[in-house]
């Protein structure tokens, strides 16, 4: 008796490409503010369109952690 199996080759790229990706996320990143809240995010969450609109905002002031050193 004997079984023929196909896809394996292509199973284990994807698994490499999964391992390479996972290690890529791997670590600390920096994400710009104005990126990280969209204009659909600011919209749909806040009263503003912008982040860059809220940030001209009298009192508005954002921390981190370059302002503790």
């Amino acid at each position: 008796m004997s079984f023929k199996i196909e896809g394996l080759d292509q199973l284990s790229r994807k698994r490499k490409d999964l391992e390479t990706s996972a290690r890529a996320l791997d670590g600390t990143h920096q994400v710009r503010a104005d990126e990280m809240f969209s204009h659909d995010c600011m919209r749909r969450h806040t009263s503003f369109r912008a982040f860059s609109e809220m940030m001209k905002r009298p009192g508005s002031r954002v921390y981190s952690d370059q302002d503790e050193s």
